[in-house]
């Protein structure tokens, strides 16, 4: 299913920040919706929206940070600069075919 290949690429980028010692979260929750994956770093918090191509892509995971504002609850942070990933997935699993800044 579409699902399952978006939990496996979740899974599989959360491994490797875990494995850093990063601290990462998957589906955080927002009034509206949920982050896919927060990371955090020692300056920077990466908010990643993550969209199949057949699920809109790339395009379709800005509009989503976009209009609910996942990044907001982090520019808060004085120690940490918050920056927005939308990433596109290809559905066969082979890969991040692309990704873009959201500001």
């Amino acid at each position: 299913s579409e699902m399952g290949v978006e939990e496996r690429y979740r899974f599989i980028i959360m491994t490797l920040f875990r494995a850093l010692g990063i601290r990462v979260s998957a589906e955080y929750a927002m009034i509206g919706g949920a982050i896919d994956i927060v990371i955090q770093g020692r300056k920077f918090t990466y908010v990643l929206e993550l969209k199949l191509t057949k699920a809109g892509g790339i395009d379709k995971a800005e509009e989503q940070m976009r209009e609910k504002h996942y990044i907001d609850p982090f520019t808060a942070d004085p120690d940490r600069t918050a920056i927005g990933l939308a990433v596109e997935l290809e559905a066969t699993g082979k890969g991040i075919l692309g990704w873009r800044r959201v500001e």
